[in-house]
């Protein structure tokens, strides 16, 4: 009697029907973690359903856009007085960390010398510690490609 193969591990609780779910938690402002949780899944196979199911994948992409949106909202709100206890800076902070794309600090750095002209910079060379011989073969080679 031949045997059937057997699949390793257990059997995938993924199903097509989570798309929609991860949707909806989205537009609760849900987190990525946060969805895993109410699907009962680790972090880990929540990043492997996204990296071998397409359409699971865009569902996550999906849900983040209405997370991002349903933050905005609630932050709009508050920020003219809808919320009572809002505070702006962990608004800001969590915005800034939860949507980095759209949510950074733009940072321009420019180093300039004196007055704002080119910063000139110089290289010596101290010599005065070599042996004689290599001083004569320096000042030789020097004196060489001057000649050229």
């Amino acid at each position: 009697m031949a045997q059937k193969e057997s699949n390793a591990g257990r059997p995938t609780k993924y199903k097509s029907e989570m798309c929609k779910q991860v949707i909806e938690f989205g537009k609760q402002g849900m987190s990525k973690c946060e969805m895993g949780v109410r699907l009962d899944i680790s972090h880990d196979t929540f990043c492997r359903w996204q990296n071998e199911n397409p359409k699971f994948s865009e569902a996550v992409k999906e849900a983040i856009r209405h997370s991002q949106a349903w933050w905005e909202e609630n932050g709009r709100r508050a920020t003219f007085g809808g919320v009572d206890g809002f505070n702006a800076t962990s608004y800001i902070f969590n915005m800034k960390n939860r949507f980095r794309d759209e949510w950074y600090d733009t940072v321009k750095t420019e180093v300039t010398g004196k007055d704002g002209e080119a910063i000139k910079h110089e290289t010596t060379l101290d010599v005065s510690n070599l042996p004689t011989d290599v001083l004569s073969a320096i000042m030789q080679a020097r004196d060489e490609a001057d000649a050229s």
